[in-house]
């Protein structure tokens, strides 16, 4: 069995990659990943990945029940049921929101009723989201 080609690159505050199986170079996936700040938690990875098929994912890997996104004035709201990791559906307008954004995305995050104020940076959002597709 051999590993995976991978790519590397780094945005700013973002470390994005490009997955493909290796021999017959056929793209896996492609993720942009950030550090969110989750205040008295400490920190976690936040991942935008983009799957083979095209279809664009938030990735938070914690159980959590409903996560709303601030950006710029905008309030993005995904919920999910219990899973170990979080996966946020995606849509253009929170994609062009993250790469425009000038400041910290915030985030509230509701787990196992508690709600926790979380946030992660935007620097090289644009350049890290263009790089694995989810925006032209």
């Amino acid at each position: 069995m051999h590993s995976d080609h991978i790519i590397y690159d780094c945005y700013g505050d973002w470390a994005v990659r490009h997955v493909f199986q290796r021999g017959e170079l056929k793209h896996k996936y492609s993720d942009a990943t950030t550090v969110m700040d989750v205040g008295w938690f400490g920190s976690t990875e936040f991942q935008i990945n983009r799957r083979q098929d095209g279809s664009i994912y938030y990735i938070i890997p914690s159980q959590i029940d409903r996560v709303e996104m601030t950006i710029g004035g905008q309030v993005f709201v995904a919920e999910q049921g219990p899973s170990a990791v979080f996966y946020g559906a995606i849509t253009a307008p929170m994609l062009v929101a993250i790469s425009q954004a000038e400041s910290l995305i915030n985030l509230l995050i509701y787990s196992e009723g508690q709600t926790i104020e979380a946030s992660f940076s935007a620097t090289g959002s644009n350049a890290a989201l263009r790089w694995i597709g989810a925006i032209d």
